[in-house]
């Protein structure tokens, strides 16, 4: 993978003109509560290959947003396309430039049409995009569609329904992702490849526990057909549900079963440390830039903690290889209420630090 090493957003939610440079492996974003750096992250989503599935993974990473079922099935029936050109109704285009590390900059186009405007060709080519459903009831006359087309992929979406259709991996943790049925399919995929993983697994369940855990299953005896983690531990076979320990050791679970998913791809996280006691930030640092570092992903995550920080900080001084590609990332609004950035090294944010500046 190359790492993205610059972003830039035109006509973005409330991020329009902001630029983020000198982009690392490892980054820590800062910033005030509503600055942006939640729609940071999403719009990362945007650099991805799998651009097809964008809406699905803009519908999972903003739907987390809400608490319960009841709003986040409200949220769901609004217009999600909307939503990103609402924000900035004097334009019909969002334009993400990223470019990679040692490569050139490539720009992904989410664009807002009219059907009257549209050439003959590019009806065409939406019409073979839609699914049959769409192409015998919807009728295109006066009605807008949304195009996203980056250097390698052109589609289109007539609908709410279609733009949300998706069929992926989400590499988006939110605030509030800790045990779910998905980490099922994660540990099963990651331990059929390749059984060191789940060893690694359980060290760092060892380590945050304070267990002698001798193995980790799924389970389907605990809840009768239904497949559950559990870990096992030394001298008793009567597996426990993990689900029943801390939210920070599960958070911790989750980050080293999806960092290990994204090899060779990025992974955001937002409030990395949302769910841990403080005393435990050096232990989830150390888990994610080691197993990022080793399966090169590149990690974006937000914070509010200067306790969190610091821990990252000292996890990272702690490793040669880790200084050159971390960062830390301020968003922050300038006299004209728009929002810009800078952008730290690791020597810069240390020095920082150490001198008692304020960093956020």
């Amino acid at each position: 993978m190359k790492f993205i090493e610059q972003i830039e957003l035109k006509g973005y939610k409330g991020l329009d003109g902001l630029t983020v440079s000198n982009i690392g492996q490892f980054n820590v974003i800062l910033g005030d509560n509503n600055v942006g750096k939640t729609s940071l992250l999403e719009s990362i989503l945007f650099t991805s290959e799998e651009v097809e599935n964008i809406g699905g993974f803009l519908d999972g990473a903003i739907g987390w947003r809400f608490s319960s079922a009841k709003m986040q099935a409200s949220f769901h029936e609004t217009d999600l396309l909307d939503y990103y050109f609402d924000f900035n109704s004097s334009r019909d285009v969002i334009t993400i430039n990223f470019k990679e590390r040692g490569g050139d900059t490539q720009v992904a186009n989410f664009e807002k049409r009219n059907v009257d405007v549209m050439s003959m060709d590019e009806i065409e080519k939406f019409k073979l995009k839609l699914p049959a459903y769409f192409r015998e009831k919807t009728s295109l006359s006066s009605n807008e569609v949304f195009k996203l087309s980056t250097r390698k992929k052109e589609v289109y979406f007539k609908s709410q329904l279609q733009f949300m259709r998706f069929a992926g991996y989400l590499p988006f943790i939110p605030m509030r992702g800790s045990y779910d049925d998905d980490l099922v399919g994660y540990f099963s995929n990651l331990v059929g490849i390749d059984y060191q993983y789940k060893l690694q697994l359980i060290e760092v369940l060892k380590r945050g526990l304070g267990e002698p855990i001798s193995d980790i299953i799924i389970s389907t005896t605990i809840i009768k057909g239904y497949p559950i983690i559990c870990i096992v531990l030394e001298g008793n076979n009567s597996p426990i549900p993990i689900s029943i320990f801390g939210d920070g050791m599960l958070k911790l679970f989750r980050y080293l079963l999806e960092v290990l998913s994204c090899k060779d791809k990025f992974l955001l996280i937002d409030e990395v440390d949302n769910g841990f006691y403080y005393k435990k930030y050096d232990l989830m640092f150390e888990v994610l830039i080691k197993a990022a570092f080793e399966h090169r992903v590149q990690l974006f995550m937000t914070t509010h903690s200067l306790e969190c920080i610091n821990a990252f900080e000292k996890v990272v001084s702690n490793n040669e290889n880790y200084k050159n590609d971390a960062r830390v990332i301020n968003l922050f609004r300038g006299v004209d209420k728009a929002v810009k950035s800078v952008t730290y090294t690791f020597n810069e944010f240390s020095t920082m630090l150490s001198e008692g500046n304020e960093v956020r």
